[in-house]
């Protein structure tokens, strides 16, 4: 960016009321200046230093420092979680990686800002359903300690399209205002391509306000739109984010991760793994919650309850036989419950009950 497009943002900043941009852009100016003119360089950094940062006019107020409301029917337009607790999702290598910087970059927020330096502020998460995109938003709003806010399409989607513009930017102005993770889940819903001749102009009058919010988009918080179909997305959003992820079904290394990874056996795992045909990680959550469920209420063995949730074959009472007998022996032989668990590819929790009907003078664990 040149000097003048850093004086253009500068005002823009300005008159935004935004100190937190301005001082930063003034850092760009100086760092930029520095070479024709070493003197205006030195004037703007010892102003940043010395100069007070004085508190916005107490009449300026964010317009959206209230929750947005459906002016028609009142209701929320946002759902709000104020203190987010989410597991970590499953990610490929490059998705990985790509998150680990943003959260890097988000947690030393401060020391980009004062040299002149933005962190990165939005993602774009393409995929088909149920393959972690949410929980993504989820995961990353835990991390950050922010609160998630995202868009109830259902309540913003008016009967009067020019009532949805307005609900849309009510909650854009709304996230701008305070620090925050903002979901725009079903992007495409809001973001379709202009060239579509099927949507009215109102529609594509809303395309473009997105992408000038984006492109605006503060520091301060965190954009976040996931889309199921990104062929639908209008062809200008795409290099409007700073980053954009593509998510892909789990193959079968990834769901044997996945459930190993939640106390299912090893042996079991790679069963699942080879049967399963739905590719989605949401879906593997379900049985697992459905086992769960069995397990509870009719006292069922964790692992048989797995294998049936999944349409396994059980296990038949020799083999079981056989597992617990080398649980007992490990067990007398001085070995703990992890141990066990690790050598035998048994989740902790079979172990643990084996070995306490054994001890209640049960043995058809």
């Amino acid at each position: 960016m040149n000097l003048t497009e850093l004086m253009v943002d500068l005002v823009k900043d300005g008159l935004k009321h935004d100190v937190r941009s301005f001082q930063m852009r003034a850092r760009r100016v100086a760092e930029a200046s520095k070479d024709n003119n070493p003197e205006l360089a030195k004037a703007i950094i010892r102003t940043l230093k010395t100069t007070p940062t004085r508190r916005q006019p107490a009449e300026w107020q964010p317009p959206s420092s209230q929750r947005p409301v459906d002016q028609d029917s009142r209701q929320s337009l946002v759902r709000e979680e104020e203190s987010v607790v989410a597991n970590k999702p499953h990610w490929d290598h490059l998705i990985g990686k790509t998150i680990k910087e943003f959260v890097f970059e988000r947690q030393n927020e401060q020391k980009l800002v004062s040299h002149g330096l933005q962190p990165a502020r939005s993602l774009l998460l393409e995929g088909p359903p149920g393959v972690g995109k949410t929980m993504t938003a989820r995961w990353l709003a835990s991390e950050l300690e922010l609160p998630l806010i995202t868009l109830d399409l259902t309540t913003v989607i008016n009967s009067l399209l020019g009532k949805t513009g307005n609900n849309i930017k009510s909650v854009l102005d709304y996230a701008r205002s305070k620090k925050c993770v903002l979901l725009l889940d079903e992007f495409d819903s809001i973001a379709k391509r202009r060239s579509d001749d099927s949507d009215v102009g109102e529609l594509k009058r809303l395309v473009t306000v997105l992408l000038q919010t984006i492109d605006d988009w503060p520091h301060t918080s965190i954009l976040i739109a996931a889309t199921n179909h990104g062929e639908l997305l209008d062809p200008a959003i795409w290099r409007r984010f700073d980053n954009v992820l593509h998510f892909s079904p789990p193959n079968k290394i990834d769901v044997v991760r996945f459930l190993t990874d939640r106390e299912v056996g090893q042996k079991t795992a790679n069963e699942i793994a080879s049967v399963y045909t739905e590719k989605s990680y949401s879906s593997l959550e379900r049985m697992l919650h459905k086992a769960k469920k069995a397990e509870v209420l009719y006292g069922i063995d964790h692992n048989e309850s797995i294998r049936q949730a999944f349409g396994l074959k059980s296990q038949n009472i020799s083999e079981r036989d056989a597992r617990n007998s080398k649980i007992l022996k490990m067990h007398s032989e001085g070995l703990n419950k992890t141990q066990i668990s690790s050598q035998l590819g048994i989740s902790r929790p079979t172990v643990r009950r084996v070995i306490k009907k054994w001890q209640e003078g049960d043995n058809n664990a």
